[in-house]
């Protein structure tokens, strides 16, 4: 694949055009894109204000944009975009953490609003707050503080903007982020093995995590895509289905009860018994 500085590439301009419409564009009001994004994550019940799910919230809105706006965002790209912001004293929205702690608070909103309904309808008092919001914040938070040096410590020279000094020389940067170790402080073993015989890999190459691999590979393919019920378009045949009831009718006030005549349509409900198919429906219409 070509590098962004080669000939086969669009200039810087277009780049960087293209970055900001990508990052500024508004995730947040976008519904299709958040209900793709609830199932890219697993559902409401699988949201975890982790890094893994922060990287699955990056890599779904680069195929989004990709599909809606026919632009390619590439993933490392993108990543040194950010980081370019931040070396350069700008304080970007990072919509990853912003798209996933909304849609964590709207899930626990969601569920406390369930319970008090729950507990108010049985009559008994609400359940006491649970102890966890606090150590389940401190966590969120350090799975935030991890994946954002992970993004500012990136090795390798940035793709779009050349920026010559570091975090610590940066004046706008905060004390803790100038004491932050200026090495790799995470590194994934399959690839620096990958890195020592193959060399560095491409940022723009990152694989895509699993479970959006396959569902990108489903709706490439036009399989069914995992956790969504196919509904059949044939209604199933009901065998106790007449096409006359056992009731007979109600007859009119001015109507009087007499004997049915042998040889007339008042004969076996008017007539309409003997020439209906009493196994309405034909199981070929159904099937």
């Amino acid at each position: 694949m070509a590098h962004p500085a080669s000939a086969d590439a669009p200039p810087v301009q277009d780049i960087e055009s293209i970055l900001c419409a990508f990052h500024y564009y508004r995730w947040d009001l976008d519904k299709d894109f958040l209900g793709g994004l609830i199932l890219a994550l697993g559902g409401y019940r699988a949201l975890t204000q982790t890094a893994s799910q922060a990287d699955i919230i990056m890599h779904t809105r680069t195929f989004y944009f990709a599909h809606v706006r026919g632009q390619t965002v590439p993933y490392g790209v993108y990543r040194a975009w950010l980081r370019s912001q931040f070396l350069s004293g700008q304080q970007p929205r990072i919509w990853e953490w912003t798209l996933l702690e909304s849609l964590c608070a709207h899930r626990d909103k969601l569920a406390a609003t369930h319970a008090g309904v729950s507990t108010g309808a049985a009559g008994a008092p609400p359940p006491p707050p649970p102890s966890q919001p606090q150590q389940q914040a401190a966590a969120a938070a350090a799975q935030k503080e991890t994946w954002m040096r992970q993004l500012l410590n990136a090795a390798g020279p940035l793709d779009v903007v050349d920026v010559t000094f570091t975090i610590a020389d940066s004046a706008a940067a905060p004390d803790w982020m100038k004491a932050a170790p200026k090495s790799e402080l995470y590194v994934d073993r399959a690839m620096a093995a990958d890195g020592d015989d193959e060399g560095d890999p491409d940022p723009a190459q990152v694989p895509y995590p699993e479970r959006f691999a396959a569902i990108i590979k489903a709706v490439q393919s036009g399989e069914p895509v995992e956790g969504i019920e196919q509904i059949p378009d044939i209604v199933a045949r009901n065998p106790t289905t007449k096409p006359v009831g056992s009731m007979e009718r109600p007859r009119k006030p001015w109507e009087k009860v007499q004997p049915a005549k042998v040889g007339t349509l008042e004969q076996g409900q008017h007539g309409l018994d003997v020439p209906l198919d009493q196994s309405f429906p034909h199981q070929d219409e159904t099937g």
